[in-house]
Parts: C-alpha cells; structure tokens; sequence
C-alpha cells in the first residue's frame, strides 16, 4: 500500500471512533473510522418529516475507513457500530489516486432503536435488531 494510504490510516487512529463491521458472519475486530452528520452541509435536504405512518429520520453521516477494511465486499446488511449507535451503508466507494488504494468512503444512515429493516436502495432488505 502506498505511504499515503499509511499516512490516512495512522490519522484515522488518531482523530477517528472505535467501530466494528457486523454481518451475518460476526463482528469484525475494531478498527478506527470518522463519521460526519451531512445535515451540517445542507440543512433543507435534510431535515425530518412526520409521516401517517411515522417519522421519516434523514440524518445521514459520511464514512471515511482504512484501506484495510473493504466495504465494497462486505453483504449489504452490514452494519457499522460505533460506540452506542449502530448505521447501515447506502452508499460505498474506494477512493484511489494514481490507481493506488487511499481509503474507503460511503454515505450512511443511522439504525433507529428497536427493529428495523436495512434498505440500502438495493431493493433487498435485510431484519435485526438495532444495538441499545
């Protein structure tokens, strides 16, 4: 991997949270990650909206990730767990430069308590329950 990739990895350790992938299989070992709410950017695309059957939630969160942690890989009913709260992907990318990995990105959206159904926009939605 490139010094580059290094360098962000190391960055990640030092500014990032502690979070775990889980999936189907298990949990993945802890790793170090950012997680950034996207409504700071643009408040009016992202503001609620109580519906007849309830409240429509669209805080999304970009995910900044190692190099070392593929998430283009991983079923699309992982979760991320970061402390007390636990997001599902809607969006993954690999952000390369030079056609060398850097690190990985993605748009997530955080798991409300209680049941839940993952629904990435895929069409497939996987059921669990949400980390309390």
């Amino acid at each position: 991997m490139t010094p580059a990739a290094h360098i962000i990895k190391n960055q990640l350790t030092r500014a990032g949270n502690s979070a775990c992938l889980v999936t189907g299989a298990g949990r993945s070992l802890p790793f170090f990650c950012t997680l950034q709410q996207t409504w700071r950017k643009n408040k009016s695309n992202f503001t609620d909206r109580q519906t007849p059957i309830g409240r429509v939630d669209k805080d999304f969160y970009l995910y900044i990730g190692p190099f070392d942690r593929n998430i283009l890989e991983l079923p699309e009913d992982t979760v991320l767990e970061t402390g007390d709260r636990s997001y599902y992907f809607i969006k993954r990318e690999a952000v390369c430069m030079g056609g060398q990995l850097l690190y990985y990105t993605g748009v997530m959206k955080r798991l409300q308590e209680g049941s839940y159904e993952v629904d990435n926009g895929s069409g497939d939605a996987g059921t669990g329950e949400a980390a309390g």
